[in-house]
């Protein structure tokens, strides 16, 4: 298992003025396209309305325009943003290529002509449809009401063989993909080697297909799935039904030739997934499903007092709740921050954003495609605010926050169906080189800035716990206990955001440093 560790440059980027940032990493740039539409929309309109001429092509946008998303809900003007098939819509109509030239005559004329720096691209597109199919796998969504724009799970119980479908939102009559959507989104998740989810939005395009045309395309590209998955009876079994239907079909030969072929080389599905690992995954997912029902059960022997273990919370006490007692100790502090203060933090990282990276066991940087997030990190004598904030951290756990002692905070937003994947914070043996100098990650200190509709929860499969995005609170992990050992029962993963956005801080405190904050137990398990 590779131990993931989030990485951070300090570089101030624009909207989307490199590659390593997109619409679709940071459900942020996702709000302000929207908002840069909306406005851009309703200028032109109100330029139309006055008696002002435009282009066709212009034209012919404007009044495709939904008045939905002109005019959204006063209580959630970033609805489309924060809905998974209307943030794919957003970014699969403003990445077509003659988009480039609507809005630049739509620049031309309104008063503030960068309204919008760059719009969306392939990338962007393909990633946003991956995003559905992250969200359909982890939730267990249902395709048929998913194509209507309603987010439906579906969900099965030991009690009854029939599944029941729970609605975690309404309907929503603009939000509606079409079966050319729903192929796509089954190429790209073959394209990214999830051939099995592929076939489920297969499925749903032959189990809709109006024509002979549309059923035997669906059926070409289940039976290449199955082929990939090394499924071999069941793709030449779905190859000779599509041939039946089409026996003229040249194509359709070829393609069944090509499976064969590569049945013959030899092999059967064969998973390669270790048992402890696929168990832990399973458990993850359940979890975050049970997050999203809400019909997590209190637990026994969770505890909740008021703490004033440094002077400075002798009058504003702190508010914690004992999630976890020992191996690891886990803990939530509520109310640690203000609104304004998760304002502040927000625009304060944003700045800094640049795609999330992960190391993984052998030192490697890489981009991980399931763990879509930017980040910004910012040291304390970088900005006072920071400084401040992490003086509190300081202050709750009991531990010295400054440098060395402890990391840079980190600021995050999650991208469209980012998860996290399953991880422990502390650094591994193949890390040496990053703890010889400060000491391990002794404890991981993560703010939630903001309120999560649905989804982005914390997961510890190993304990069987849920830990919520609870709107200014703070979750507090020992990493490691007194002696220094590493705590394996740390290992988390973060839910994808299903509805929403999701922003977090992150303090990682070391070792060095705090040696006599948090000192040896008396036994060897402490």
């Amino acid at each position: 298992m590779f131990l993931r560790v989030l990485l951070c440059f300090v570089v101030a980027v624009g909207l989307c003025a490199a590659k390593d940032i997109g619409y679709y990493s940071a459900i942020v740039r996702v709000e302000r396209l929207l908002l840069a539409e909306r406005k851009m929309v309703g200028k032109v309109k109100q330029y139309i309305s006055q008696g002002g001429q435009v282009t066709g092509d212009l034209r012919s946008y404007v009044d495709s325009y939904d008045d939905s998303w002109l005019h959204p809900p006063r209580d959630d003007p970033l609805h489309f943003a924060h809905h998974p098939v209307g943030a794919y819509l957003l970014i699969k109509r403003l990445s077509q290529k003659h988009m480039k030239g609507v809005f630049q005559q739509a620049q031309d004329l309104i008063e503030k002509p960068n309204i919008l720096v760059e719009l969306p691209d392939k990338e962007d597109l393909e990633m946003s449809a991956f995003a559905l199919v992250r969200l359909q796998l982890v939730y267990n969504l249902d395709i048929n009401s998913l194509v209507q724009g309603q987010v439906v799970m579906t969900v099965t119980s030991p009690q009854s063989a029939v599944p029941q479908h729970i609605a975690v939102t309404g309907m929503e009559p603009t939000l509606t993909l079409d079966l050319s959507d729903t192929m796509f989104i089954g190429d790209v998740a073959c394209r990214q080697n999830d051939s099995e989810s592929g076939i489920l939005w297969y499925n749903f395009n032959l189990a809709s297909a109006d024509g002979l045309n549309s059923r035997v395309r669906a059926l070409s590209r289940i039976a290449s799935a199955h082929s990939k998955l090394k499924q071999h009876e069941k793709a030449f079994t779905i190859y000779r039904e599509a041939l039946e239907l089409d026996p003229d079909n040249q194509i359709l030969y070829a393609d069944y030739d090509d499976a064969m072929r590569l049945a013959a080389l030899g092999g059967t599905a064969v998973d390669e997934a270790p048992a402890k690992l696929k168990a832990s995954l399973a458990k993850s997912r359940h979890l975050c499903r049970l997050d999203v029902l809400q019909n997590v059960a209190p637990r026994r022997g969770l505890k909740c007092r008021y703490v004033r273990d440094s002077p400075h919370l002798y009058i504003s006490p702190a508010k914690m709740e004992v999630l976890h007692r020992k191996n690891p100790r886990l803990v939530m502090y509520h109310d640690v921050i203000s609104q304004n203060e998760a304002r502040t933090f927000r625009s304060t990282g944003f700045p800094k954003f640049r795609r999330t990276l992960a190391l993984d066991g052998k030192g490697r940087v890489y981009i991980d495609i399931y763990s879509v997030s930017e980040s910004g990190s910012i040291r304390d004598k970088e900005d006072s605010f920071i400084g401040k904030m992490s003086r509190r951290v300081g202050h709750l756990t009991g531990l010295s926050t400054g440098p060395p002692h402890a990391e840079p905070m980190m600021v995050f937003n999650f991208g469209l169906g980012g998860a996290i994947q399953h991880h422990k914070d502390y650094m591994a043996e193949a890390h040496k080189y990053q703890t010889a100098l400060d000491g391990n990650r002794m404890v991981t200190f993560l703010i939630y800035l903001n309120e999560v509709e649905a989804g982005g929860a914390v997961v510890f499969p190993d304990l069987d716990l849920i830990t919520p995005a609870v709107q200014n609170a703070a979750l507090m992990i020992e990493n490691l206990n007194k002696s220094g050992d590493n705590l394996p029962r740390s290992q988390h993963a973060g839910c994808p955001v299903l509805i929403g956005s999701k922003w977090t801080a992150i303090k990682y405190i070391r070792e060095f440093g705090n040696e006599f904050k948090r000192p040896c137990g008396l036994t060897p398990d402490e």
